[in-house]
């Protein structure tokens, strides 16, 4: 058996919670069904459970955090790098037609809003 990435025994806390609630959980799943129809209507057909949080030790959602952060650095740095070519960029990234010509990818890359969003600190950080 594999070791779970989750804290399990805060999965076990959250399933008992619903076991001793079950009524207050349908409540609130219907109220939600009423306020926004077309959301529920994209939940998986084949299965009435509504999905859970994941539970993750904070280490783990900080090396979580950490990896994404390197991928969507490295993302970013090939795509500055390719800015300053539109056609191959554009076979790579696949935008529709004609959107390419109307966007600033440089300047954009190196935006500091998006540089500043894709930072594992600036997703966990109790103080942002």
């Amino acid at each position: 058996m594999s070791e779970s990435i989750e804290d399990l025994s805060r999965v076990e806390a959250w399933e008992a919670a619903l076991r001793r609630h079950q009524s207050r959980l349908h409540d609130h799943l219907q109220e939600l069904a009423e306020l926004y129809p077309e959301a529920m209507e994209a939940r998986l057909g084949c299965a009435a459970w509504p999905l859970r949080p994941l539970f993750l030790s904070r280490a783990r959602l900080e090396r979580l955090a950490g990896v994404l952060t390197e991928m969507l650095e490295r993302t970013r740095r090939q795509l500055s790098e390719r800015a300053g070519e539109p056609d191959a960029l554009a076979r790579e990234v696949r935008f529709p037609d004609g959107v390419l010509p109307h966007l600033d990818l440089e300047a954009s890359l190196a935006s500091r809003h998006l540089l500043s969003v894709a930072r594992p600190d600036g997703s966990v950080s109790q103080t942002s």
